[in-house]
């Protein structure tokens, strides 16, 4: 594999990140639809109830009206508690800040956030020193003072796409991804993306592409791939709205076919595009899991009465597990059909 950019550059810094980190160990769609409301409440608005607060990457991604918002009703009606989901209108890791500074406040029962990026870690500390049990879903800061994680494993994501893409390109050409840098989510699917490429010299890895989790960004810049290398074979999609972008720009170049398509995520937009013909490949995440029993972790940790080791007073120790992986779904066209 040859890699081309600074991307080269990142790749060789993740992975020694990802060796250190190892070692480190709702609602329905009326109310999903007030997008000017800041906050968002699953349940009922019992005072008396116990308080726990959500924050996604932003509110209405499709990821997490269709999937995460499942998760957290099931889990609010089966516990009896309030879940309000408090996220920035886009890509926005200045105001989630924000948002978690405002929460804490609140001093709920707990927080789930999607921590995409490592400017997060000392609101995530800050709470954690409040007395308020955080959870890191989806996306993960393990050198944070968060309990625990819940979510998939990215660096097996990006795996998965390259051998995907391998397969679809027929082992030679030129690829490209497209993603988030800096978010840990995008960085990690990266390096795990070119740890299989490495493999084959024919292959050329074109820099990953930053298109803020934006599909008319993503769509830009992949027409402009296809006027720099108009014989590109593969493209990957590692965030959520890669993929539409991806797919208009192709189809109004009329690449559609052509260009092969790897995507991450299920949402009812990217299974559409699959059984059309337009992505080849998606590596899902079971989303509803992260919501439904990064609560009930939440939920465990201020009402599980189960003590370890607590004959020996010196050592405090969670009593929840402090890392699941969901694991993933692997979809082509013919299992949509």
């Amino acid at each position: 594999m040859k890699i081309k950019g600074k991307g080269a550059n990142l790749y060789t810094g993740i992975i020694t990140v990802l060796s250190l980190l190892l070692a480190v160990s709702l609602v329905g769609n009326a109310l999903l639809a007030r997008e000017q409301e800041d906050r968002r409440t699953v349940a009922s608005a019992d005072e008396s109830q116990e308080e726990y607060i959500y924050l996604p990457v932003f509110k209405n991604d499709p990821i997490i009206v269709e999937q995460d918002i499942k998760g957290l009703e099931a889990f609010a009606k089966e516990m009896g508690v309030k879940v309000s989901v408090e996220a920035p209108q886009s890509y926005d890791v200045v105001e989630t800040a924000k948002l978690l500074e405002k929460a804490i406040q609140k001093k709920p029962k707990g927080i789930m956030i999607c921590a995409t990026e490592e400017n997060l870690i000392p609101y995530i500390n800050e709470a954690a020193e409040a007395g308020i049990p955080v959870i890191t879903v989806d996306s993960d800061l393990p050198e944070s003072k968060r309990l625990a994680y819940i979510g998939s494993d990215w660096y097996q994501i990006g795996r998965k796409q390259a051998e995907a893409l391998i397969k679809l390109i027929g082992g030679k050409g030129t690829v490209a991804v497209l993603g988030i840098i800096g978010n840990r989510n995008s960085d990690n699917a990266w390096a795990g993306f070119c740890s299989v490429m490495e493999e084959y010299e024919d292959i050329l890895v074109l820099d990953m592409y930053d298109d803020v989790s934006n599909w008319e960004e993503a769509k830009r810049m992949t027409k402009e791939i296809l006027k720099e290398y108009p014989q590109i074979k593969g493209i990957a999609g590692v965030d959520s709205n890669s993929a539409k972008g991806i797919c208009e720009a192709l189809e109004e170049e009329k690449k559609i076919g052509q260009v092969k398509v790897v995507s991450v995520d299920m949402t009812s937009q990217h299974i559409e595009l699959l059984k059309k013909g337009y992505v080849q490949k998606l590596i899902g995440q079971k989303r509803e899991l992260f919501t439904y029993y990064g609560g009930k972790l939440l939920y465990d940790y201020n009402h599980n009465q189960l003590q370890i080791l607590n004959e020996n007073q010196n050592i405090s120790i969670t009593n929840i597990p402090q890392y699941i992986d969901t694991g993933i779904v692997e979809l082509e066209p013919e299992d949509v059909k």
